[in-house]
């Protein structure tokens, strides 16, 4: 069964809602920079063709 656009489109939204979740729990333990973590959501968002939800 192949996947349809819009089943993709929900897919990659999923994906990258689940990596800014992680991006989260990162920022409230403290160990990495904002900046680096600010980064690492723009890239995400990018790849997966989302906008990136603010930190």
């Amino acid at each position: 069964m192949e996947a349809t656009a819009e089943q993709e489109k929900y897919k990659k939204e999923f994906t990258y809602l689940a990596a800014y979740s992680l991006i989260k729990q990162v920022q409230a333990q403290g160990d990495v920079d904002i900046v680096i973590l600010k980064r690492l959501n723009k890239r995400c968002a990018e790849i997966m063709g989302c906008e990136p939800i603010p930190l």
